[in-house]
């Protein structure tokens, strides 16, 4: 009905209110014909929205604000602990921004392509954007193989914090390269060479493993987490 006093008018509305809202506000909510009034303390959290799909393939991906999860993901993970390891790898890209960083690079890449096809251009050769094109492509995936290492890493941190084991994570994802097309085998220009990756998340488990019995914070080394 209202928050902090103000009516609210629909779920956008509230939202808006709730930017802007102190650390403790107050709902006014009406449940029946009784209304009652809720103070909640309000605590950062994850602000992206959690998406399933119907498609039967294989498919999670993040895009900046939300995690996308297809319902051919969702019957893969046999316990809610690898799903919750998919879920982790996939917030740790939004966390560490990485979309927002391959378009920035994908910009600059198509900016130099545009410069040699203005050039070429100028010598009487058309090149119908094919520069701006294809470097505009190369550079977006410049980074890619380094993101999925960084969201293989701080996903099974993101993963531990939320109280989920994260043992067995490289078994997850052998079955998930054994279960797709075989060119997910050896996808290594977007992705971390299989065997590497195996061994990156197993030195990472036994990382957080150690961390939780020595009392230690469960924190990736040497990460910076971007101010969201």
């Amino acid at each position: 009905v209202s928050l902090d006093g103000k009516t609210v008018k629909n779920s956008s509305d509230l939202r808006k209110k709730l930017d802007n809202a102190s650390a403790n506000v107050t709902y006014k909510v009406q449940r029946g014909d009784k209304t009652h009034d809720i103070v909640v303390n309000r605590q950062k959290a994850c602000g992206y929205r959690l998406v399933a799909t119907s498609d039967k393939g294989f498919d999670a991906f993040a895009d900046g604000k939300r995690i996308v999860i297809s319902s051919g993901a969702l019957s893969f993970a046999e316990t809610d602990q690898e799903l919750a390891i998919i879920v982790g790898h996939e917030l740790a890209h939004n966390v560490m921004k990485h979309i927002d960083k391959q378009k920035i690079n994908q910009t600059g890449g198509m900016a130099i392509g545009f410069l040699i096809d203005a050039i070429a251009a100028s010598q009487g050769i058309n090149t119908s954007g094919g520069f701006a094109r294809d470097i505009g492509g190369i550079s977006g995936n410049a980074h890619s193989v380094s993101f999925e290492q960084e969201a293989d890493y701080i996903g099974l941190y993101l993963t531990a914090r939320a109280g989920y084991s994260v043992a067995n994570a490289a078994n997850l994802w052998r079955r998930m390269s054994m279960e797709n097309s075989p060119e997910m085998i050896d996808m290594t220009s977007s992705h971390p060479a299989n065997a590497q990756r195996f061994i990156a998340l197993d030195k990472t488990e036994s990382e957080i493993a150690g961390k939780k019995h020595n009392g230690k914070k469960l924190w990736p080394d040497g990460v910076q987490i971007p101010d969201l």
